[in-house]
């Protein structure tokens, strides 16, 4: 092999020339021996040499792909908090819900108090087209069913959690939507829900959000790989 520093024909160990000591060698890619500096071709097996713009380039790339890994990891732990924050939300909504129902129920049963249950009924089929039972279980069953719908979208949230590990990007976009959906939905229900809370939901907000960008650069960054 040539060295390109002391145009003799030396062998090369560690990428230096034996006469001169320069480092005038570098590795191939492919089959790893040693090509002098400034070819682009390696002579052994053919395969292209890097420039150093190109191993620059490269090592861009990789730093680039490292952080928005790195952006993505933190994204999916986003999702496994929300995830959690909404399954501990339904039981919470279920203990507090039920408690406050009851709490109604027996201040409505006192204020008919001297009055029988034949009474009651007629009374309430009268004004609200329900028996006294029919109300109880109605009551009941509302917060039931809260309470499963934050059970349920904490499930998916899991499973988008799960998901974002082969799709960031669908699995971040989907979390975001779903939980400014459920925001919106339960804002009109209750307009004074919407400032409950309001620091959190706009730092998971934002979170979301970043965790959809960064899935989307890693899909772009793996398109322009394949390319």
């Amino acid at each position: 092999m040539i060295c390109p520093e002391c145009k003799t024909e030396q062998d090369f160990a560690d990428g230096r020339c034996a006469a001169c000591g320069a480092a005038s060698a570098v590795r191939c890619p492919k089959c790893r021996g040693w090509v002098a500096k400034g070819e682009k071709f390696c002579s052994a097996c053919g395969a292209k040499i890097p420039s150093r713009a190109d191993r620059i380039r490269a090592a861009h790339r990789s730093k680039e792909r490292q952080e928005t890994q790195q952006n993505v990891n933190r994204g999916r732990r986003w999702m496994l908090i929300v995830a959690v924050l909404t399954l501990f939300g339904g039981v919470f909504s279920y203990f507090s819900g039920t408690s406050e129902v009851d709490k109604k129920l027996r201040e409505a049963e006192a204020s008919f108090k001297g009055v029988t249950p034949a009474e009651r009924d007629a009374q309430l089929k009268e004004e609200m087209g329900m028996t006294w039972q029919e109300v109880v279980d109605r009551a009941h069953g509302l917060v039931t069913m809260e309470a499963a719908a934050l059970a349920g979208l904490g499930v998916i949230y899991m499973g988008l959690w799960w998901w974002a590990q082969t799709n960031a990007f669908a699995a971040a976009l989907i979390a975001l939507l779903l939980y400014v959906s459920w925001m919106l939905v339960a804002a009109l229900i209750n307009p004074a829900s919407l400032l409950m809370g309001i620091i959190v939901k706009v730092v998971i907000i934002a979170a979301l959000s970043s965790a959809v960008s960064a899935g989307y650069r890693q899909r772009a960054l793996g398109r322009r790989r394949v390319a």
